[in-house]
């Protein structure tokens, strides 16, 4: 981390305990600005990735623990029976095991196709600003499109 500034060492280590950048760039020091938005954009900074990724490599080894520990843990978990288990953490590590499996999207994937043309469109936004001028201001100003 010698090529880093202090704000941005600081940045690395308070990464580090949370992994939430937006949270380490508050917590750096760094003022002004969007946390938000300069965090994450602190984490495209090459010299600050690799200094993170240096430091999670370290604690790895530190801890000794990787994805196959973590993994071996989870079927340990996800099997285990008897006196001290519990029902929802077995669910808990089988839900933990099918999301490291892809088996689970929980991002909901949305397209669609526009079929209007820019006339169209332009006669839509017309007609839509008509309507609000017409219209009182306590009645929406959008009626859903129709099918076609």
């Amino acid at each position: 981390m010698t090529d880093l500034t202090p704000k941005q060492a600081a940045f690395v280590q308070e990464y580090l305990i949370d992994l939430n950048a937006s949270a380490a760039y508050r917590r750096a020091g760094y003022s002004g600005g969007d946390a938000d938005v300069n965090g994450p954009a602190l984490m495209g900074n090459h010299g600050i990735k690799a200094a993170i990724d240096a430091e999670m490599a370290k604690r790895s080894n530190r801890v000794r623990i990787d994805q196959d520990a973590v993994l071996a843990g989870l079927m340990r978990e996800a099997e285990r029976t008897g006196e001290g288990s519990s029902h929802g953490a077995r669910v808990q590590a089988l839900i933990a095991l099918g999301r490291h499996l892809g088996m689970f999207n929980d991002k909901l994937a949305v397209t669609a196709e526009v079929v209007m043309s820019p006339e169209e469109r332009r006669a839509r936004i017309a007609e839509l600003l008509a309507r609000r001028d017409a219209a009182p201001p306590s009645q929406p100003i959008a009626a859903p499109l129709k099918p076609q």
